[in-house]
């Protein structure tokens, strides 16, 4: 929503690679139901996903990806924010679309 860094985000301009949305994220919950939730534990789901999906997408296109290429191609698709430019190795902000386009 901001595009800063939220006060529980963990961070490392050598130790931390891109930035993923986790504030106020509607995901699925107990009992069957839906509700909206803050935290690592909602950003960590969209980077996998991210993953999930380019490789995915690679495979439908008949292209191959090694683990050192998904995640060369997940930072350097980036988008590269001000705000987090010191608090990570890649500057920026998980851009699905971008990893996809980029294959």
């Amino acid at each position: 929503k901001s595009d800063t860094k939220s006060s529980y985000s963990n961070w490392g301009q050598t130790t931390a690679h891109l930035f993923a949305p986790g504030d106020t994220i509607y995901s699925t919950f107990l009992n069957n139901g839906y509700a909206s939730m803050s935290g690592t534990s909602m950003a960590t789901p969209l980077v996998a996903g991210a993953a999930a999906l380019v490789l995915q997408s690679a495979n439908a296109a008949g292209k191959s990806l090694s683990t050192a290429d998904l995640k060369n191609l997940l930072l350097t698709t980036v988008d590269q924010l001000p705000a987090f430019t010191a608090l990570c190795t890649s500057g920026g902000r998980l851009n699905i679309a971008k990893a996809v386009a980029a294959l």
